[in-house]
């Protein structure tokens, strides 16, 4: 929104810039004004670039005494700072810059010879920055020289200027904009050409006024208003009789039959056209750019694929890909590398059909916790199941015999429990918050606590794996 409104505040001083020089030019002939020149720009401080000289050409147009407006351009070379991504070393470019711009001025003549004057005007800068998201800088300026006049049509001049330039952060990821401080001078030479005395523009105004006081027959082939004048409803210049579109909007630029210009001829009138440089043939939305209709990034005449759902990346056709071919693609797929065969769910994950209950032959030492690393295989397998299937999560439940205290033996059934848990996340890496343990003590007895067989069979770990 912010940005928009500068581009608007410009072309609003570009207007008010010419609308000014009309109405305050004299009766004298205007004179053109050529000065090429050399200067320099500067950047304001924690800016990434370094100024450096500028060339370019001003062409000038004097309505009066005291009032002109120019339009001028600058070339230049600026050095550029920015850190390398992989490097993370600092890195200085030269970069191409073009500066445009369109001034008023305001001048004071002293002693024939001497023109103090002020400047008031709006412009862009463009800077040939490779990877950026922003090279158009928009800028408004003021500032105020001097010119010398050596000779009837020669003069030398020089002039410093402040340039407010529109930087937009939000390509940068943050939600702001921000203004800089730049300044640019220059100096040189003008040559001047036209006529000074008042015959020019009155021999204009005469033949303008003869031309108005005529009377003109009335012709067959132009319609005419109630007042008797050529009718010519939309102000384009053209006739109605021959106006193939009479509704053009004010100030559009118009054909020999009254319509707007499309000259990528893409059915889109340029002033609306936000491509206007699109192929033959190609199909294109309402802002005359090419469509692309299911918003993959591949215009519709090169997708081989038109229906692509959204989120899904696609290759240069325009086709989904599926490097694991689980019928889930790129960009949806949360688990891009699930192994062949195995089912999965909307997002491309693993799913088991049932909870899976795996009993454990890990057997403890009476009133001991410690997992013995000849298990080691053993809880391999359950891992790369989990591994297997990462949407899924694992309860381990360890059991006691009978012998000792009740409470003495839930706790020590939790700490066998919270051993095994530890085990898989210290060998195995996998993720803690898949990984429940519980402890039972002597609660779920599998076999006869008064045998030592049945009591041994009784200290055991069960691993249960289920979706979550």
């Amino acid at each position: 929104m912010k940005k928009s409104f500068f581009y608007l505040f410009i072309i609003g001083c570009i207007t008010c810039i010419v609308s000014v020089s009309w109405c305050f030019a004299s009766d004298t002939s205007p004179k053109f004004v050529i000065s090429p020149f050399a200067g320099g720009y500067l950047f304001e401080g924690q800016q990434a670039f370094g100024g450096d000289p500028v060339f370019g050409l001003n062409l000038g147009y004097e309505f009066s005494q005291h009032w002109a407006v120019r339009l001028g351009g600058a070339y230049g070379q600026f050095q550029h700072a920015y850190l390398n991504q992989h490097s993370f070393i600092e890195n200085v470019d030269d970069i191409d810059a073009t500066i445009g711009y369109v001034d008023l001025k305001l001048s004071y003549p002293l002693m024939d010879r001497f023109s103090p004057y002020f400047l008031l005007g709006a412009g862009d800068l463009y800077l040939d920055i490779k990877n950026s998201d922003q090279n158009h800088f928009p800028f408004l300026k003021y500032g105020a020289g001097l010119s010398i006049k050596i000779l009837d049509r020669f003069g030398v001049w020089g002039e410093f200027s402040h340039c407010l330039v529109y930087e937009d952060l939000d390509i940068n990821g943050q939600s702001e904009q921000k203004y800089r401080n730049n300044a640019m001078y220059m100096g040189g030479f003008s040559i001047f050409l036209g006529e000074s005395g008042p015959s020019s523009a009155k021999l204009v105004s005469d033949q303008k006024n003869y031309n108005e006081g005529r009377q003109e027959p009335p012709r067959d082939d132009i319609l005419y208003d109630v007042n008797g004048k050529p009718w010519d409803s939309d102000g384009d210049g053209i006739n109605e009789q021959q106006d193939h579109c009479s509704g053009t909007p004010a100030g559009i630029k118009v054909d020999a039959n009254g319509c707007p210009l499309d000259q990528d001829k893409d059915g889109v009138f340029d002033y609306m056209d936000h491509c206007q440089q699109t192929g033959r043939y190609v199909t294109v939305d309402k802002y005359g750019c090419p469509k692309d209709s299911d918003s993959d990034g591949v215009y519709d005449m090169e997708d081989h694929c038109p229906d692509t759902p959204n989120q899904a990346i696609v290759d240069i056709k325009g086709c989904p890909m599926d490097p694991d071919n689980d019928g889930v693609f790129d960009g949806i797929d949360q688990c891009p590398k699930t192994a062949k065969g195995l089912k999965v769910d909307e997002k491309g994950c693993p799913r088991l059909d049932k909870s899976i209950t795996v009993s454990l032959n890990i057997a403890f030492q009476p009133n001991s916790f410690e997992v013995d690393s000849k298990y080691f295989g053993e809880l391999k397998n359950i891992a790369n199941m989990m591994k297997q299937y990462p949407k899924t999560s694992l309860v381990i439940q360890a059991h006691t015999d009978s012998s000792g205290g009740r409470m003495a033996n839930l706790k020590l059934s939790q700490k066998r429990a919270d051993s095994v848990r530890h085990y898989l996340i210290d060998h195995f890496k996998i993720d803690p918050y898949r990984i429940e343990a519980v402890g039972f003590g002597e609660e779920k007895p599998i076999a006869d606590n008064s045998t030592k067989a049945g009591r041994i069979k009784n200290r055991r770990a069960v691993a249960i794996l289920s979706n979550k």
